[in-house]
């Protein structure tokens, strides 16, 4: 019972995570708040003058998530001040473009998604094998890589699945270093 509770309390955790980040991201989508030292400049006027509003109302929101995801990371214990700036170097900052915030938070929904109905779907296998949860992982490896799966999460979190762009391979290839022979020749 305790790891059904543990599991359930887990998905729920993540299902809210996931729905707050779409949330914030169609915020981003909808204000569109500037980027770069414009960002920084009107952020810090608008705390000058006292007159924050929905941007920034939105970037506060962005620093919850983003705080609380770096926290995740961190290994348990007492953390240090260069554990939690290395920790952070892999999020976005709250002046990034509107669209770059916006991508990043329905990718790291879509991630609490899956953790919140992996966890939902060991519940139930949980109760249903009375505490015992071998043969899960083959379970939901299949589960989770059905059409109906992904269309599931979609409707439920309100999640757009987009086809990845095809990427041509030879723009990211090292040209070939001159040989020794090439070299001497003047080549």
């Amino acid at each position: 019972k305790k790891a059904i509770r543990e599991a359930t309390k887990e998905a729920r955790g993540n299902a809210a995570t996931a729905r707050k980040m779409i949330t914030i991201a169609e915020g981003y989508e909808k204000y569109a708040p500037a980027a770069g030292m414009v960002g920084r400049t009107l952020a810090g006027l608008n705390d000058f003058l006292g007159t924050q509003g929905d941007v920034e109302s939105l970037r506060v929101q962005f620093e919850t998530v983003k705080n609380q995801a770096v926290l995740n990371t961190l290994p348990p214990g007492a953390a240090s001040d260069v554990d939690v700036t290395n920790a952070m170097k892999g999020f976005p900052t709250k002046f990034w473009k509107p669209s770059e915030i916006s991508s990043y938070l329905k990718g790291q929904a879509k991630l609490a998604a899956l953790v919140a109905e992996g966890e939902n779907a060991r519940a139930k296998w949980l109760s249903e094998n009375k505490g015992d949860d071998s043969g899960f992982a083959d379970y939901w490896e299949k589960e989770q890589g059905s059409d109906e799966f992904t269309e599931m999460l979609g409707t439920k979190y309100g999640l757009v699945w987009e086809e990845a762009p095809e990427v041509d391979g030879s723009a990211f290839t090292v040209p070939s270093r001159p040989s020794v022979r090439q070299i001497r020749r003047g080549s």
